[in-house]
């Protein structure tokens, strides 16, 4: 890119922020007498260009498809429908005003940089990238959903993306590929899903001048905090600082307390604290119930993820007629070795309770995932 305005590329064309500000996709004359918005066209330019000129003109925006009921008792600024993972349960729509799910910046880039993500445009992820993009006036590059992660990085290479956020499965996969190393990164950000040290480190050393950050949001809450000092889990003090906002109840849950009501959103992530450090060890509605025991997919998949040829994996219930349900995990390796998968069964057999250690080691060439880019551990 040599144009010194800041664009928006992606597979079908390329424009400046100015061009999008004029409304090119005709959104606001689009609404139906309801005065709301629907954007599921698969087009990120129609999503970018919605939030620089929808936002006040259209009351409702619904980033994918409108589902029933949810409806706000307010509407005092226009309101944007994000859908939540539906990692453990179904999808439900949340709705945000832009202004919250923002964050601050405290002032425009010195040098432009360019900006991408993985993460799927309608959901909150995605915008929040593109709201950052925005207020920093860069350069922003949106590869399609139905690209492969090679096609991605292959678009993303031939833009001189240098900055890019994504879930850590999804980095994972980038680093499984020779030429993501290609990418001119200085900025990481990662989100979505727990980062473990290995994959910090893995990042750390291919990308040893990068700013790596660990955002931790949620769909129903917006942002909450970000660490960059490149180590898991992230520091007591976003717990006990004044301004803070996060409790933590008994069972380990980590809630977010609401400053209008006083009221606790339970967030469903759990953490155990080590020393100075909380770390995050699962969901509390993502257990595998084997024989009554509830056994922590999390807790398997960092033990396996400690053999170096290990890339990533995933460990999932699949139903049994005697324990209820049994755990199978599957394995992207690093190399083709034959051992690797007998050795990862006498890994767990050393340091995971008895219940726990999966009954099917599989081998797989890549870990399903969903369109927030999260592992899917629904039996399949």
């Amino acid at each position: 890119m040599t144009d010194t305005t800041p664009r928006l590329v992606t597979p079908r064309g390329s424009w400046t922020i100015s061009e999008l500000q004029t409304d090119p996709f005709h959104l606001v004359d689009s609404p139906p007498p309801s005065d709301s918005l629907v954007l599921d066209s698969g087009k990120s330019e129609e999503v970018v260009s919605a939030i620089l000129v929808a936002d006040g003109p259209i009351s409702r925006v619904y980033l994918g498809a409108k589902s029933a009921g949810g409806e706000p008792l307010f509407n005092s600024n226009t309101l944007w429908y994000f859908l939540t993972s539906g990692t453990t349960s179904k999808p439900k729509q949340v709705a945000h005003e832009l202004r919250g799910i923002s964050r601050s910046l405290s002032s425009e880039s010195v040098e432009r940089s360019t900006w991408s993500f993985l993460t799927d445009i309608y959901r909150m992820a995605g915008i929040q990238v593109v709201l950052e993009c925005l207020g920093r006036n860069e350069n922003l590059v949106i590869p399609d959903s139905s690209m492969s992660i090679a096609e991605k990085l292959d678009f993303m290479r031939i833009h001189s993306v240098d900055k890019l956020s994504a879930t850590p499965s999804q980095y994972r996969q980038l680093l499984g590929l020779r030429s993501f190393a290609e990418l001119p990164l200085r900025q990481i950000t990662l989100g979505g899903e727990i980062a473990d040290q290995r994959l910090l480190t893995a990042l750390k050393e291919t990308f040893p001048d990068s700013k790596i950050t660990h955002v931790y949001a949620t769909t129903e809450t917006g942002p909450l905090f970000a660490v960059s000092d490149c180590l898991a889990g992230f520091p007591v003090t976003k717990v006990t600082g004044i301004r803070s906002k996060l409790v933590i109840s008994d069972v380990g849950e980590l809630g977010v307390k609401s400053d209008a009501t006083g009221e606790t959103h339970w967030t469903g992530d759990l953490v155990a604290l080590n020393q100075d450090r909380y770390m995050f060890t699962g969901r509390n509605s993502g257990f595998i119930n084997v024989g009554g025991a509830k056994i922590n997919p999390q807790e398997i998949e960092s033990v396996v993820m400690t053999h170096e040829n290990v890339l990533d994996c995933c460990a999932r219930a699949i139903p049994s007629s005697v324990l209820g349900e049994l755990v199978s995990l599957d394995v992207v390796l690093l190399n083709d070795d034959p051992q690797t998968l007998n050795q990862l069964r006498a890994i767990c057999r050393e340091k995971l309770p008895r219940l726990a250690v999966p009954r099917f080691f599989n081998e797989v060439k890549e870990i399903p995932k969903n369109e927030t880019g999260k592992k899917l551990r629904a039996s399949f």
